[in-house]
This record gives C-alpha cells, sequence and structure tokens, in this order.
C-alpha cells in the first residue's frame, strides 16, 4: 500500500513544520480540488513489534479511539503508519488520550 502526497502542502498554524516535534498537528490541504478540504494526520510507528498485523492494528486503532466522523490508516512502511482523521475533535481526544 503506497501513500501519494505529492499535491499536498504541510502547514502549521500558518507557520513553519517543525519535524522534531512529534506532538504537533499537521494542516495538509489538497491542491488539486479547487477546495482546501482541512484533514488531520498523525504518524504512528509500532516499536517492538517482530511480527505486525496491519489490519489488526487498524482494527484496533480504530476500536480504541471510535472517532466520530471516521479516519483512514495507511501503511507507509512495515511499522510505520500515517493516520488521517476528519475531525479536529477526535485528533484532540486522540492527543489527550481519551478513549
Amino acid at each position: 500500500m503506497a501513500a501519494s502526497l505529492s499535491s499536498v502542502t504541510i502547514s502549521k498554524d500558518k507557520g513553519v513544520v517543525n519535524s522534531d516535534e512529534p506532538s504537533d498537528i499537521l494542516f495538509l490541504e489538497d491542491l488539486g480540488s479547487g477546495t482546501a478540504d482541512s484533514y488531520y494526520f498523525l504518524l504512528a510507528k509500532v516499536l517492538g513489534s517482530k511480527h505486525l498485523n496491519p489490519r489488526a492494528f487498524t482494527n484496533v486503532m480504530k476500536a480504541l479511539w471510535s472517532p466520530t466522523r471516521g479516519m483512514e490508516i495507511t501503511q507507509l512502511e512495515r511499522a510505520l503508519f500515517l493516520i488521517k482523521f476528519n475531525s479536529h475533535r477526535d485528533i484532540q481526544s486522540v492527543l489527550k488520550g481519551e478513549p
């Protein structure tokens, strides 16, 4: 599974994104659609797992977080996932550690 971000710009509250801060929320806008749809992304890396089942990871995360407006999980590498939320409230809940 591959993700293409070729038509995407990344901004953080109208400022510069610092990739050294893993808790930052990145705002990605799709430039190809003519409208700027806002999504909220997390980058998740699974540590210490020799045998990782991507489908099981996706199912567990969706069940734990239960986002009200949905989320998509894309596997970028063996243990690296891009998680897209459709709601600012959902990502804030996850970042605060709420179920």
